[in-house]
């Protein structure tokens, strides 16, 4: 939905995967509709009776569902049931089974349910703690509540969970949870940043182009750019100095990203940038899923956005050599470093932020397959599938975890020194709906 209006492409790309598409469909208005009236009631009750004693009938009937299933679980005899499941192959070249373990304990008026012993987190199979409650909500409700209102916030009362960290079924960051793995087929590595675990995603044959840190918010932590010679970082680093950025850079900041040397600086909008030399290939290539084709071949450009516009330009035109492609009024300009149409754009915006990561595919059937894989796991799909007026490329974005969005695409065109930059008006040829405002629609 977008606008109260329903997003036919997005809805259709979802029924068509289906064998029932028609009936599919038909349960797709029927949610909507009862949503829009759900919520239309809950308005309607406010506007009549306030917002106070709305509240506090909701928490009556929480209270009073809570009362109910702890007093049918009082006739359930007590005892212990047990299970042990197996979940195999948490990556690439894993042949091993990794135990999952739970017993159920009903003690007076509530059950317990103890995965304690479950094998730790490993791989792409992981399920942070809200997966593995809602696990257990959508199992026993329909058991034991058939016949109560289901006010969730009073029924799990009557449930307790145990759970280690660091499991498959309470996976801590940075364990991989589903869209890196599940979706995009993308492996991760576990390395150490100093003291602190560091994910790896393996987007091609080098160390990585992605990694994920464990902080407390997410914001962008660098930004990377590999030079093509020792000499040529020297160059650069002259031209930062005299343009007043400072640099700095460790061996062991390079030894992690797989480099030999490393300079990085602080930009307009207070991110690090990064230039490195001397990336070594550590595999021939990545695994993927084995669903025919290559799918993700690399990481193919960032769009960054904030306040200072005029000085990131300056940054990347003039002190970074970057050429400038094509752009778009009234704030959108597109750069490249070499023949790919662009590897950043530059957009003005209130706050500081990434807008995109673009993840490139080789062919339209691996952009089709992400598709399908993020439909199956529940991926949002923030903008539709869709072609774009400048580069050519043909792709759709996700919501990732940390906020910003990632677009799966392929077919950006090359460009050669005699491209001519321009206004290329019209952002899209067709598609890539969005489902919230686009922040860079042209006014």
């Amino acid at each position: 939905m977008r606008g109260g209006v329903l997003q036919r492409d997005v809805a259709d790309a979802w029924v068509r995967r289906s064998r029932l598409p028609h009936m599919v469909g038909l349960d797709l208005r029927a949610k909507i509709a009862a949503n829009k009236n759900a919520a239309e009631q809950v308005l309607r009750l406010i506007d009549k009776y306030g917002a106070d004693t709305v509240k506090s009938v909701m928490r009556r009937m929480m209270d009073d569902a809570e009362r109910r299933l702890r007093a049918k679980l009082e006739t359930l005899p007590e005892g212990t049931w047990s299970a042990v499941g197996y979940q195999e192959q948490s990556g690439s070249g894993d042949r091993g089974l990794h135990a999952i373990k739970v017993a159920m304990t009903k003690q007076g008026d509530k059950l317990v349910f103890d995965f304690r012993g479950t094998a730790g987190q490993t791989g792409i199979i992981n399920c942070p703690y809200p997966g593995l409650r809602a696990g257990i909500v959508f199992t026993m409700l329909p058991l034991l509540a058939g016949d109560i209102p289901w006010a969730a916030g009073g029924l799990m009362r009557c449930f307790e969970i145990l759970t280690d960290e660091d499991t498959i079924t309470n996976a801590s960051f940075p364990a991989a949870v589903g869209l890196l793995g599940r979706t995009l087929g993308v492996g991760v590595a576990a390395d150490k940043n100093g003291s602190q675990e560091v994910l790896l995603a393996e987007l091609d044959e080098f160390k990585y182009r992605l990694a994920l840190h464990p902080a407390a918010e997410d914001v962008p932590r660098e930004i990377g750019w590999i030079v093509d010679s020792p000499g040529e970082l020297d160059r650069l680093t002259r031209r930062l100095e005299e343009a007043g950025y400072r640099r700095e850079g460790s061996p062991e900041e390079a030894e992690l990203r797989g480099a030999t040397r490393l300079r990085w600086f602080t930009d307009p909008v207070g991110y690090r940038v990064e230039l490195a030399v001397g990336q070594a290939k550590v595999r021939s290539a990545p695994a993927r899923p084995n669903d025919g084709g290559r799918g993700i071949t690399g990481l193919g450009h960032l769009v960054l956005a904030g306040p200072p516009l005029a000085e990131l330009r300056e940054l990347y035109e003039t002190v970074l050599e970057f050429r400038l492609t094509d752009y778009r009024a009234p704030g959108l300009y597109f750069y490249r470093c070499n023949r790919t149409h662009h590897s950043i754009a530059l957009a003005r915006a209130d706050t500081p932020s990434i807008h995109h990561l673009e993840l490139e595919h080789e062919s339209l059937d691996d952009v089709g397959r992400s598709y399908d894989r993020a439909l199956a796991n529940d991926v949002p799909i923030s903008i539709s599938l869709g072609r774009h007026t400048n580069d050519k490329a043909i792709s759709f974005y996700v919501e990732n975890p940390s906020g910003f969005q990632l677009e799966i695409g392929c077919g950006g065109i090359e460009i050669g020194d005699d491209w001519v930059p321009h206004d290329f008006g019209t952002s899209d040829v067709w598609g890539h709906h969005h489902i919230a405002p686009n922040p860079f629609a042209a006014s």
